[in-house]
């Protein structure tokens, strides 16, 4: 790859300063930011510090940064409710999209995006991170090579204790109450287990509630169970929970539980391993290693992927567009 694409990042604050401390500068070998920009002007010293982007080009308003500075692509990292607007901007000057989950702030707002950006021709990511880390790709991939026989279920667990955060957090325009966990967390965690069944999902039921004892709004949801069918026949569970007592697996440290026919396909804490009590030619336990990549893993990977789009390649896993055809293997 020798174009060095050039984009807008959208958003200082919050996660886009976590993309001008860490995203920004592990892409530099193939995407620069030409420009920032955010409604708060005291974000703008993430961008120049971390991200390199010269003060006099740090902006308020981003329909002036995109008349003023040559985009491929712009990054949206704001809050769900203002990704529709960013998204209808780019499109007018002809800009590419990469934009944090989820794609809007309700399911009107995503079918209206996914309309505009595919009217316009555009391609668009979602970046979908957790999915793209070292040890969901390995485990995706050792079920995709049918090692262990036909996949029957998957039991996906992310615990964790954060309930003065839950209370603090909560800021304008992020998508909370009845569907905050589930956009905001358990969409990750839902997309792996897609992944990890190679197929689209039939028919998704969702229970989420936020514990009598735990101080705040009614309204605000802190933990769920979700059941997914998937087309494939595959059923699979989520348990997700931000307010537990103890920490069972934090971000970045998944539990995910796949029964094979052949075998248990066990990931915690970022160790993989199979288990089996058939007998022989199956051993009892299996420490699997994990897969080595040139490219990165999550975002970073993300970002190669799309930028390889750009020049003519695969389409990514997670475009908007999303023509990915499963098959049960």
């Amino acid at each position: 790859m020798s174009k060095i694409w050039s984009f807008i990042q959208v958003g200082l604050g919050g996660f886009g300063k976590t993309w001008c401390t860490g995203v920004i500068p592990e892409i530099a070998s193939f995407a620069r930011p030409v420009a920032a920009v955010d409604i708060n002007p005291e974000t703008f010293e993430n961008a120049v510090r971390y991200a390199g982007v010269p003060r006099e080009r740090c902006y308020t308003d981003l329909r002036r940064a995109l008349a003023e500075n040559r985009a491929d692509f712009i990054t949206i990292v704001t809050p769900p409710a203002f990704h529709e607007q960013a998204i209808e901007l780019a499109l007018e000057f002809s800009c590419d999209i990469v934009c944090e989950k989820p794609v809007g702030e309700s399911i009107d707002s995503c079918c209206r995006i996914y309309q505009k950006v595919k009217a316009a021709g555009r391609k668009m990511i979602v970046t979908m991170s957790h999915r793209m880390s070292q040890d969901k790709q390995s485990l995706e991939k050792l079920l995709r090579s049918g090692k262990y026989g036909d996949l029957n279920y998957l039991v996906a667990r992310l615990c964790m204790t954060r309930r003065r955060t839950r209370i603090e957090r909560l800021t304008p325009g992020h998508n909370e109450g009845a569907c905050g966990i589930l956009s905001e967390a358990a969409i990750h965690q839902l997309d792996i287990l897609r992944a990890m069944s190679d197929s689209n999902a039939k028919t998704v039921y969702a229970r989420c509630w936020r514990p009598s004892w735990h101080p705040g709004e009614s309204g605000f949801h802190d933990s769920c169970f979700v059941d997914v069918e998937m087309e494939n026949g595959v059923q699979a569970h989520c348990e997700q929970s931000f307010v537990n007592a103890a920490v069972l697996n934090e971000w970045g440290q998944d539990y995910i539980r796949a029964e094979c026919d052949k075998a248990t396909v066990l990931l915690d804490k970022r160790q993989l391993e199979a288990r089996c009590d058939l007998g022989f030619p199956h051993p009892k336990v299996e420490r699997l290693p994990m897969l080595e990549s040139a490219k990165g893993w999550s975002h970073q990977l993300l970002l190669r992927q799309f930028a390889d789009w750009l020049e003519g390649g695969e389409e990514p896993c997670c475009s908007a567009e999303g023509r990915k055809k499963f098959q049960r293997r």
